[in-house]
């Protein structure tokens, strides 16, 4: 349900919950539905297993889970009431249901990626939002639906706040593809007081798959990204890149990473940061609250094409930190790919990357320090045996000229 939250809403919900009370509109448990079923909706096939022999060269630690990396689609289980807030009113909805902005959109046009969704919900969108938290409900509409329907895409569970810095956690949003049909809305009650309707088609039961909630039809192949970590996108392709770590995130630093690997301090199921966006090119409030690194613990290990992003990152970290330049054959997930509004028609050149269980110490060819504030590294060091496929080297470390390192 994307929208800009500010502190206008405080006001505004308090009243429009005071009056809406009095008016008669409270909460209800949801009804009992029948468990949902399985198997989940198909989704593509993963990538050949060439990515994980790939990420299993590349990561410093290759007992992380990486098959759990986050953002994964993970489905609503809970049968909780859900509240949407809609300027239609009860008569189109109780008809028609809640149905996305882009049911008339072309195929070939249709945004189907549940991630950028919560960022911004777009016309050409194939998802209509739903929230755990009524109070949020009421900032985007005049009427109030009260929903039970199973299944929907839990954006928390599915890691998309944490992979978008915490940008509107706050919301709870429940995402369902193709909409909800009217039959799973149980009534609507004006966000301004007065008598609510109540759905005469009500009837939440028999919904066994997600598509027989969805009251359009759309390809739910497309849904992006998808449920397995070796259909994120990856990068197979070699190429220059530069890894970031800071002693916050990173137990090894600088010459120690060439021996030990550019290893993630905390070894949790991963997840995937959009480092540029949300960090770099719109902090989100969040960034700016409490710095990038308190909210990176667990990331993949950002890294760039793009040096002077490296450096624009590391120079942001609370007591500055490393730039790595790796080995063309260091491999990782494709983050800037997470935003595109579908699996199809990616850009050519990578500008992103994560780097599950970080980078093994021969994949780094240079270290580089840059003081906290500072886009300008202070030291460097050369690693005198890079590519060799060991996670640990023993070896002396030279010092790299710093302007030579730039």
């Amino acid at each position: 349900m994307a929208a800009t939250i500010t502190g206008r809403r405080i006001a505004k919900v308090v009243a429009a919950v005071v009056v809406a009370v009095a008016a008669g509109w409270t909460p209800v448990p949801a009804q009992a539905h029948s468990a949902p079923a399985q198997p989940l909706p198909t989704v593509p096939a993963p990538l050949a297993d060439d990515w994980y022999t790939q990420w299993k060269n590349t990561t410093a630690d290759p007992d992380a889970p990486v098959k759990e990396t986050r953002p994964k689609l993970t489905w609503r289980s809970d049968q909780d009431v859900l509240w949407r807030g809609s300027n239609r009113t009860p008569e189109v909805i109780f008809a028609d249901g809640l149905r996305p902005q882009g049911e008339k959109t072309p195929e070939d046009q249709r945004q189907y990626n549940w991630v950028s969704q919560v960022d911004r919900s777009t016309p050409e969108t194939v998802f209509s939002g739903t929230s755990r938290d009524q109070s949020v409900a009421v900032d985007f509409g005049a009427w109030i639906y009260e929903v039970h329907a199973p299944w929907g895409i839990d954006q928390e569970a599915s890691g998309t706040y944490t992979t978008m810095f915490g940008l509107y956690r706050g919301e709870q949003e429940i995402t369902f593809p193709g909409g909800i049909k009217s039959r799973f809305i149980k009534d609507a009650c004006p966000r301004d007081g007065g008598a609510c309707q109540s759905n005469p088609n009500y009837d939440p039961s028999g919904a066994d798959q997600p598509q027989d909630v969805a009251a359009v039809t759309i390809d739910w192949a497309r849904l992006w990204p998808t449920q397995d970590a070796g259909a994120l996108p990856w990068v197979s392709e070699e190429g220059t890149a530069w890894a970031v770590g800071t002693d916050t995130l990173n137990p090894f630093q600088g010459e120690d990473a060439f021996r030990e690997g550019l290893k993630p301090r905390v070894g949790t199921a991963p997840w995937l940061g959009l480092f540029k966006e949300h960090v770099l090119n719109k902090p989100t409030p969040s960034v700016l609250e409490h710095g990038w690194e308190a909210l990176a613990v667990g990331a993949a290990v950002p890294g760039f094409r793009a040096k002077s992003d490296a450096e624009e990152l590391v120079s942001e970290a609370k007591a500055g930190g490393w730039v790595y330049q790796l080995l063309d054959t260091a491999h990782g997930f494709r983050t800037d790919l997470l935003n595109k509004p579908t699996k199809e028609t990616a850009p050519a050149e990578p500008v992103e990357l994560g780097y599950v269980g970080g980078v093994r110490g021969g994949l780094l060819l240079t270290a580089c320090h840059y003081p906290q504030g500072s886009t300008v590294s202070d030291q460097c060091f050369k690693n005198p045996h890079p590519g060799t496929n060991a996670t640990t080297n023993t070896h002396v470390v030279a010092p790299l000229d710093p302007v030579l390192a730039r």
